[in-house]
This record gives C-alpha cells, sequence and structure tokens, in this order.
C-alpha cells in the first residue's frame, strides 16, 4: 500500500476575504474570471483585484448545479437530474445558455478534453459526448465503471473515482466511441475527485472503508477519509505510492464530495466539512502535510444552521470531529487557484479567498481540469475539429426540425482532430459507432419468443414507448415526442417543453413525462398530437403512471417526492397528495410501473421508505409503509403482477398483496433454477416477465407463468439504457436510451 500518513484535527487557517455572494457549491478560474455556482445559477467574478472578486454576470435558474469546467469561451456545468448545461461565456457579463443535454443519469462529474466531455453520472458510469460544436452536443458513447462521481482525462486515459466501489477505474478512451477499461486501483473509502500530474494519480475519498456496516461499532465506519496516490505512469499497471488518512473518524450525509486541487507541488484536498488539507507532493510517495483551512460559522452567523446528529433509525449515525451546536465549519466542495490565493466555494458561507504565498504556490502548474499547464493551455486544447462529411452535416446546417425527427443525425459523428502545423496531435480520435445494433444477433437471441424485430434511432435518448391503435409513441428525450408505425417509421414528431422522459396513453390521451417542462397532456388523432393541458410542477417530472380509469395521474417530482393528480378531461390536473421520503432521494424509475390490482401503487427512496397508496376512492388511501424489504438500490423496481406487488431483488423476485400483513423480510427471492441472476427494472405481462437493466444494458425475458418457478426465456444485453418495457398482447417495446427503440413482434399471443 506505500506510506500512510496520518493527520491530525487541527493546525486550523481560515480564509483572508470573500466574494459577499453567498454559498457556492464549485468554483473554475479561466483567465482573469471566476465561475462559480450557487445553488441553481452560476456567477461570474473579475479577478482584477484578486483579493477582492467582483460580480460581472450571473445566469439564473439552470438546475441542481454540481460541477463546472471552463474550456476558452464555454462553460460545462453538470446539474445533477438536470443533465448538462452549456454556456457561452465570451461575454462575462452575460453569459448564455446555448444547449442543455440529456445525461443518461444524473450528470455529477465532468472534464472535457480535445472536444469530448466525460460526464460522471453514477451508478451509469461515464457518458462520453461530442462537444465539438458546444451548441450541438451528442453522445458517443458509455463507459460503465461503478457508481461515477468525478472524472479526469490525462493523455487519452480517463481516470474516474466511483463511490460505492471505492476505486478508481482507469480507461482507454483514446477512441472515444470505443472505451474500454484497462485497470481499477483500491481506496481507502468512497472514491470521488481525482487529478493525474506527471504519472501521478491523487484520489480523494470519504465516509467508510470497504467493507465497513452501517453502525458506528464497526471500526471502519467513517474511517475512509482521506486521499490515496499511485503511480499510473504505466495506466494498466497502477502502483499504490502512499496515503493521506484522517486520524479522527467522520461521517455526514449531505453534502458528499470531496475534491483534490492541484498546483503543483502542491495538492489541496476539500473535504466538506473537513475543509482543505494543503499537501506537500513533491514526493508523492511520502506527502506532508502543510495546513489546514477552515470556515468557522458559529450560532448568528450567516449560514450557520444546527446539523442534525442523531439517526432516526439507528443507521448511518453522523460523527463529526467538533460540536455543531457550538460551532460548524461551513462545507468545502470546490476550489480554484491562482497566483497566490485559493478561491474556496463554501457550501453555507460564500465564496472565500485565501492568500498565503508558502501555501499557494504560483502557477508554475496549474490544473486546467484535463491536464497541467505551464504557461499555458496543453497544445492539444487548440486542435481542430472536423467532422467527416459523409456521415453528418455541418452542425450549422442541422436544423431544430432535423434533430426532433432525427433524420439527419441518426448515427454519432466520426470525430477526427485534425492538428495544425504547429500544434501536436490531439490523443483523442473516435472511430466507429458505439451504438450500432447488431439485429441478426438480436433476432437469435429473442428467437424463442419473437420473430421480427425493428430498430428506429432518434437524435434524442428514448425512455420509454407505448402501442395505441396501431401506432407507437416514444418518449425521447430531447427530440420530443415521436409517432412510428409497427415498422418503427417515422409518422410525425412533437416537441416537448423539456426531455420527454416517460408517457402513458390512456382513453386517447397521451400523457408526458417532460421533466423541467411538467406533465403534459395531449389528444391523440392518429400520428397527431394536440397539447390539451399541463400540469406545472416546482421540480422535473421524471416518471408518470396514469390509473386504468383515467382518474389520477402519480408522478416523481425531481428527487424526493412523487405526487397523486387528480386527472379531468376538461381542465388541467390537480394535486391531491405529495409523498416525501425520510432518507435518500428517488434516483432511477422508483415509482411502480403501473397500478397493482388495478387500484394500488407504491414508490421507494434510495435506502429510505416505501409508501403505498388505494387509489380507488375518491382520494389516495395510504396503507401503511412496506418495511424490511427494498428493490435492490442500484437496478431495482416495482411493477404488478395481477393483483400482486412484484420487486426485482437479490437476482430475482418477490412478491406480495398490497396491505399484507407479515413479515417482509421473510418473503422469499424467487430465482431461475441454475441461474442466471437478473436484476433491472420489471415489466409483466401475462405470463411474461421482462427485466431491464438500464446501468449494466442486460435485458432478461422470463417466463412465470408458475409465479414461484420463474423460468428463462431469453437474454442478451445491449449498448445502450434499456428502460423499463412495454409487453403488448403480440408486440414487446424496449426502449434503449441513446441506442434508440427496438420493437419484437411475438411469434404468438401472450396471455
Amino acid at each position: 500500500m506505500g506510506t500512510t500518513v496520518h493527520i491530525a484535527f487541527g493546525n486550523e487557517r481560515v480564509p483572508t476575504s470573500g466574494a459577499g455572494v453567498g454559498g457556492c457549491i464549485d468554483v473554475a478560474r479561466r483567465g482573469q474570471c471566476l465561475y462559480a455556482l450557487q445553488n441553481r445559477s452560476m456567477v461570474v467574478l473579475d479577478l482584477a483585484d484578486s483579493d477582492a472578486p467582483r460580480p460581472l454576470g450571473a445566469l439564473a435558474n439552470l438546475g441542481n448545479l454540481r460541477q463546472i469546467v471552463v474550456r476558452g469561451t464555454t462553460a460545462f456545468i453538470t446539474a445533477r437530474e438536470d443533465g448538462l448545461f452549456i454556456v457561452d461565456v465570451s461575454d462575462p457579463e452575460q453569459p448564455r445558455l446555448i444547449a442543455h443535454h440529456d445525461t443518461i443519469e444524473f450528470a455529477t462529474g465532468i472534464d472535457i478534453c480535445d472536444g469530448v466531455a466525460f460526464v460522471a453520472c453514477r451508478w451509469f458510469g461515464v457518458e462520453i459526448v461530442d462537444v465539438s460544436d458546444p451548441a450541438l452536443p451528442r453522445h458517443m458513447s458509455i463507459m460503465r465503471v461503478g457508481e461515477a462521481q468525478s472524472c479526469e482525462v490525462s493523455d487519452g486515459f480517463l481516470y474516474v473515482g466511483a463511490w460505492e466501489e471505492r476505486r478508481v477505474a482507469i480507461c482507454d478512451v483514446r477512441n472515444p466511441a470505443a472505451p474500454r477499461q484497462v485497470a481499477t486501483v483500491p481506496l481507502g473509502g468512497r472514491g470521488d475527485g481525482v487529478r493525474v500530474h506527471n504519472g501521478i494519480l491523487y484520489a480523494a475519498t470519504g465516509h467508510h472503508r470497504r467493507g465497513a456496516s452501517l453502525g458506528v461499532e464497526d471500526p471502519r465506519y467513517g474511517a475512509g477519509n482521506g486521499m490515496d496516490i499511485f503511480d499510473v505512469s504505466e495506466p494498466a499497471r497502477p502502483r499504490q505510492l502512499s496515503r493521506v488518512q484522517f486520524d479522527w473518524r467522520f461521517y455526514y450525509g449531505w453534502p458528499d464530495t470531496w475534491r483534490v486541487e492541484l498546483a503543483y507541488p502542491h495538492a489541496y484536498l476539500c473535504h466538506t466539512y473537513n475543509g482543505i488539507f494543503v499537501l506537500d507532493v513533491s514526493n508523492p510517495a511520502a506527502p506532508g502535510e502543510l495546513g489546514q483551512i477552515r470556515i468557522p460559522l458559529y450560532p448568528g452567523d450567516p449560514g450557520y444552521r444546527e446539523l442534525k446528529t442523531e439517526s432516526p433509525h439507528g443507521r448511518r449515525q453522523p460523527i463529526l470531529p467538533f460540536d455543531p451546536k457550538e460551532k460548524l465549519y461551513s462545507p468545502v466542495c470546490g476550489l480554484a487557484i491562482d497566483d497566490g490565493c485559493l478561491y474556496v466555494a463554501a457550501l453555507f458561507s460564500d465564496l472565500h479567498v485565501f492568500r498565503d504565498a508558502e501555501l499557494v504556490c504560483s502557477l508554475a502548474f496549474v490544473n486546467t481540469g484535463s491536464s497541467l499547464e505551464s504557461g499555458g493551455p496543453p497544445p492539444w486544447l487548440h486542435a481542430r475539429h472536423t467532422v467527416e462529411d459523409d456521415r453528418s452535416p455541418e452542425p450549422s446546417q442541422v436544423t431544430p426540425s432535423d434533430m426532433a425527427a432525427g433524420t439527419s443525425r441518426q448515427k454519432p459523428s466520426l470525430v477526427r482532430f485534425a492538428a495544425s502545423e504547429t500544434v501536436a496531435t490531439s490523443p483523442l480520435c473516435a472511430v466507429g459507432d458505439f451504438h450500432e445494433p447488431d439485429l441478426p444477433f438480436l433476432q437469435q437471441a429473442l428467437s424463442p419468443i419473437a420473430e421480427r424485430v425493428a430498430h428506429y434511432r432518434p437524435f434524442g435518448q428514448v425512455y420509454a414507448a407505448a402501442e395505441y391503435g396501431g401506432l407507437v409513441y416514444a418518449a425521447c428525450g430531447s427530440a420530443g415526442v415521436h409517432v412510428l408505425d409497427q415498422d418503427l417509421r417515422l409518422l410525425n414528431t412533437c416537441a416537448s417543453a423539456g426531455f420527454a422522459m416517460d408517457l402513458q396513453i390512456n382513453g386517447g390521451r397521451l400523457y408526458v413525462a417532460e421533466s423541467s417542462g411538467g406533465l403534459a397532456c395531449y389528444q391523440i388523432d392518429g400520428s397527431g398530437l394536440e397539447r390539451v393541458h399541463t400540469y406545472v410542477c416546482q421540480s422535473p417530472v421524471r416518471q408518470v403512471r396514469v390509473s386504468a380509469d383515467g382518474r389520477v395521474a402519480v408522478i416523481q417530482a425531481g428527487g424526493s417526492a412523487y405526487e397523486a393528480l387528480r386527472l379531468d378531461s376538461t381542465a388541467p390536473p390537480e394535486l391531491m397528495r405529495t409523498e416525501r421520503g425520510t432518507g435518500g432521494l428517488i434516483y432511477y424509475r422508483q415509482l411502480c410501473n403501473g397500478f397493482i390490482d388495478g387500484r394500488f401503487i407504491c414508490g421507494t427512496w434510495c435506502a429510505g421508505r416505501t409508501f403505498m397508496l388505494d387509489l380507488v376512492g375518491d382520494d389516495p388511501e395510504p396503507l401503511p409503509d412496506v418495511t424490511g424489504v427494498l428493490p435492490d438500490m442500484e437496478t431495482g423496481g416495482y411493477c404488478p403482477c395481477g393483483s400482486y406487488a412484484l420487486l426485482t431483488r437479490n437476482g430475482g423476485y418477490s412478491f406480495y398483496l398490497p396491505g399484507f400483513g407479515g413479515d417482509y423480510e421473510a418473503l422469499p427471492v424467487h430465482r431461475i433454477e441454475g441461474g442466471p441472476d437478473f436484476y433491472g427494472k420489471p415489466t409483466c405481462h401475462g405470463g411474461l416477465l421482462a427485466v431491464c437493466n438500464r446501468i449494466g444494458g442486460d435485458v432478461t425475458l422470463v417466463d412465470i407463468s408458475c409465479l414461484s418457478k420463474p423460468k428463462l426465456l431469453c437474454r442478451f444485453r445491449l449498448s445502450g439504457s434499456p428502460d423499463c418495457a412495454s409487453i403488448g398482447e403480440e408486440t414487446l417495446l424496449i426502449p434503449a436510451g441513446y441506442q434508440g427503440l427496438f420493437r419484437a413482434a411475438f411469434s404468438g399471443r401472450i396471455d
């Protein structure tokens, strides 16, 4: 493991000044400007006086912002459930939104290299996006590496801090259209921020060591905080050099991001409530502590708040190295560096300035996000980007209607990077199509149940699809709603107010979860759609389910709530009830995929509660919470199976009747005898269960005509992101994200 350097809590310094703009979650520097993220806004600040940054401009109401990088005159901002925002900052007084990319899941970390964005999307891995034209970002591929939090590209290799796996994944992305993992390195705690310089990897860690239980009695609990350092001069053969280990235990659930920045020979470890740790890494095998920087807040100070120090359920108990009733420290979430100054993004307080000529190096080496620069950006950042003419029109030739239809850009472009006479050739060159489907293989895989497979690929990612009146309606993310015939030929497109993320059809009405655009209701007229009502929600609407009688819709509203809505053909939907969790967030498709026995619906929170509502009466009637059993946290889900609630977990499924009064923990898990185990979001119709794993790409079809003895029908893997399937009497629809939509015609009826 190399040398372990232990750090005691102390040796404390405080900022020397502040910008006076309020709390921030991240900050980046480019030239004489700072770009700070605050709540849902980006603020641009002038550094003419480096000790007193002055606000120049702002862009408000973007989303749930997390990280920012700036390249040239363009800022790239991750916004969790709200995707990726791309902003023109050529005029710092008037930043302008130029693109909003629909990421494959919660956009968390980001790096940019050679016109390619690498977006860490938690469990879904890293999405690789062509941003050579920042106004027209295009999905290229997915690198599945675990719970990706932050990432960086160096010399053609991607380094990803993986949270729950407690590791850094190392991937060869010199061809970003065909990324491949070459190595992993284990970490001393949960992985997040990473930086690479001169073949040395610096990886921030937090919370718990590997194998820790969720209780304080386990000595590994709260003991995973610090930084690991590795030699990655040969990326496929990493070697650990040292570890920086906090001598105290720490755990607090939010904010839960830790980062590392470099101004060689110093590393700056940002660690929320623990502050900033300044480390001498001139000898990476023996790092030395130089100082600690914190922002103390006392009762009555602006930004002070009383932290919860008790766990309501006895698990995940907070552990802090201070008494928050007497004093807390504003969580440090991001950092930017200028000559002699640190600019500290502190969540509860301000954008702080810390000036110290000894602890803050000059700009001999300053991190730019994808490499380190000496006297200017690395030469490959100036490589010219060209697009193969035979695969895609130039971005200026693509119209919004082309984007909605997906007709002119159904495949990612092949991007080559042509270097000028004085610029080194770029290390990244995209060749091939990551999502090209192998239809003969799929036809063979589905042959036990289907006789024909059709495929459609729009510009946006396909989240959901349903058939009605001989036509197929697909929610296609940024491309809106597409109407197709049974051979998946495009008939019509309908622009959505936000990303079209889910849909349901009931009684000639199409209900579309349009993310920031709310819940839209359309009247269906063949291939035509007419918007008749919109439910304006305070949070993005990501999922919708409509009762069979058309009286009620239940939606996922943002990352924390579900809402039950009363439907009326003559008026917009009306809020009846809101369900909130007691812990954890709502991540992906955690609302039951339909109504159990036509009347019950449930939903879960990650590591939290499961609610159950009975919607047979005029108003929703809550049942007791379902306790002691949850779907698999990353991939599992609920669906109706006749009168049963079916949930996928532990490589199979369990089922129970709503209102079940027994021991949920004792419910058996039904697996395929002899394997394989299966994971994903379930859909059930008759005796067929389709389980789609959007994270791993696996689709498993199971015969459940005997519910307690499932039998494997077929299984295959897609390069895309297979979502909740739709099973009809004669067809199976599999939405597959940026790989498009697949339609399989059954050999016989499914009863």
